[in-house]
């Protein structure tokens, strides 16, 4: 799994959010699940009061991100490539564009395809998995 973003490093809009926002909701409701944001100290699944439970800083969210790729990096078949954006004009017509949302679509590729990158740069994949529309619109990108 190659993940491609215009992002130098992990987490989605959290890398663009202003510096004092943190979460809404505790920590222990947020993330994968194999991994916990919140403290090991604290167990915020275990906190009756919702106003007491760690709710991590964007610094934290971004670390924890950071974290996340390194470990799937290292036991899977997982890459992240920051600084890039894929033109989906690239693909040609016998390629079907797979959505996330979408059960049981498949392709029968049986070759991988080269495809260009910004900068020069270019990947080798058998499919492609365009998750744009899971994009949110921020208002530091979205004109009023």
């Amino acid at each position: 799994v190659l993940v491609i973003d215009k992002n130098s490093s992990p987490g989605g809009q959290w890398v663009d959010s202003y510096g004092f926002v943190r979460l809404h909701q505790p920590s222990g409701m947020y993330g994968v699940e194999t991994m916990k944001l919140e403290p090991s100290d604290e167990d915020c699944s275990a906190t009756t009061n919702m106003e007491e439970a760690h709710r991590a800083t964007r610094v934290e969210i971004l670390e924890y991100y950071d974290k996340v790729t390194k470990v799937l990096e290292e036991k899977y078949d997982f890459h992240f490539v920051g600084d890039s954006t894929f033109d989906m004009a690239q693909l040609d017509d016998k390629e079907e564009i797979l959505k996330v949302a979408e059960e049981g679509a498949s392709t029968d590729l049986h070759q991988h395809h080269r495809y260009k990158l910004s900068g020069g740069r270019s990947i080798m994949a058998k499919k492609v998995v365009d998750a744009r529309y899971l994009q949110p619109d921020l208002p530091i990108h979205v004109p009023p």
